[in-house]
């Protein structure tokens, strides 16, 4: 949940498509590591 909140505000200062891209696979990332 906070991973998500982190993004949505990350999204909001930079909004940009490419950022958004490499934030989604870098909190994929960060997600899996988690998980597993």
């Amino acid at each position: 949940m906070d991973v998500i909140e982190l993004i949505g505000s990350a999204l909001d200062l930079l909004g940009g498509t490419e950022l958004l891209k490499t934030l989604l696979d870098t909190g994929s990332a960060l997600l899996g590591s988690v998980q597993q």
